[in-house]
């Protein structure tokens, strides 16, 4: 009798370690997950975002090729058809903002290519896209009047080359030297780069 007394108590005491140590574990899961699981898709919605602004410069280029100039608003270039330059509706979702509110980049911009971690430097100082110039005076009369181009923010008139998220703030990735979303910048000067590139590596013209 004394074995088996002495044996239930020795479970016991085992049972109740295990279960202070998975009460440990669970605790430890519950406090470090969720934020390192927000880091990763923070860190994924940047990617989505880089490869829609790619996509971007993508369409605009074919427009260019096509047009023989770059078109002056992202109305233009999604009413664009014969072939469509833009594929399914015409319009992508920015992943930061959830809505489709790109900024247009103006033609004149000039920026690297690179896509790196943060804290990590580029190979080249890049270049921030220079802003575009300030509206004319509105003539007396006309006080108020605003008739922005279709598709383009704040009424911005003359060729594009790519386009930005409208959203502030330290990002997750580094694009082109940029670590902030407004400093961020991808465009058709971009693609060209990228592809010169790719055509170097493989040894063609």
């Amino acid at each position: 009798m004394a074995r088996r007394t002495t044996s239930s108590k020795e479970q016991g005491f085992t049972l109740a370690g295990l279960l202070a140590i998975l009460t440990v574990i669970v605790i430890f899961v519950t406090m470090t997950v969720p934020p390192q699981w927000s880091k990763v898709m923070a860190r994924e919605r940047d990617m989505q975002t880089i490869f829609i602004m790619k996509q971007y410069a993508r369409s605009i280029r074919n427009f260019q090729l096509k047009h023989g100039s770059a078109p002056v608003s992202l109305q233009q270039l999604k009413d664009a058809k014969a072939p469509r330059m833009m594929r399914g509706k015409g319009e992508w979702i920015d992943p930061l903002t959830g809505k489709v509110d790109w900024i247009p980049i103006p033609a004149g911009a000039q920026q690297g290519t690179s896509v790196l971690p943060p804290g990590v430097a580029p190979p080249v100082q890049s270049v921030r896209p220079t802003p575009p110039p300030a509206p004319p005076p509105t003539p007396p009369g006309q006080q108020g009047a605003v008739n922005p181009s279709p598709g383009q923010p704040g009424g911005m008139v003359g060729p594009i080359i790519g386009v930005r998220p409208n959203k502030t703030g330290k990002s997750y990735l580094t694009l082109n030297g940029a670590d902030t979303y407004e400093q961020w910048s991808y465009t058709v000067l971009d693609l060209e780069q990228e592809i010169t590139g790719r055509r170097a590596a493989l040894g063609t013209k």
